[in-house]
């Protein structure tokens, strides 16, 4: 079965962690309660690395490169984040898949205009927020940058300029 993403709707923000609020896919930043690969899911679980979680009746899943809705069918292995409320998945944002080139360690990617660092934190202009590894090197903002994902470690490996 397929969990398919509801109305885009409601506000963003994150007074608590796990108290994630509908989401709105409108540039604000989007802190992610969970992440990771996504392993399992159907209309009453999901699985984000090895943690299962309830989804929501209204889940909103999305691309955060397109900002739409997308189903869940067919994603299993990508690297996702989610936004929790009550221990259950209120918002899910689908990066795309994990892949492992020979010799080098799995990356998931994401392209997009950072407009900010904050702590450790990638900002981009799509919403998305990225966790930085130590030492990474953030060129100039705002700037067009494909993300490397570490999906064990759920932090950004590089920052790369890229053309979007």
């Amino acid at each position: 079965m397929a969990v398919v993403a509801a109305l885009l709707g409601g506000a963003c923000h994150q007074d608590t962690p796990g108290t994630s609020a509908p989401v709105v896919l409108d540039g604000r930043p989007r802190f992610a309660d969970a992440e990771g690969v996504l392993r399992h899911a159907s209309p009453s679980r999901i699985t984000i690395d090895k943690r299962s979680y309830g989804v929501a009746r209204d889940i909103e899943a999305f691309s955060p490169l397109t900002q739409k809705p997308v189903s869940l069918n067919g994603r299993l292995n990508q690297y996702v984040q989610a936004g929790l409320n009550r221990g259950k998945v209120v918002w899910l944002a689908v990066y795309g898949a994990v892949v492992t080139l020979p010799g080098r360690r799995p990356v998931a990617f994401h392209i997009g205009t950072v407009v900010r660092v904050e702590h450790d934190n990638a900002i981009f202009a799509d919403g998305s927020v990225l966790r930085l590894e130590r030492g990474v090197a953030v060129p100039t903002l705002p700037a067009s940058l494909r993300a490397e994902i570490d999906p064990g470690r759920h932090r950004v490996r590089a920052l790369v300029a890229s053309a979007v």
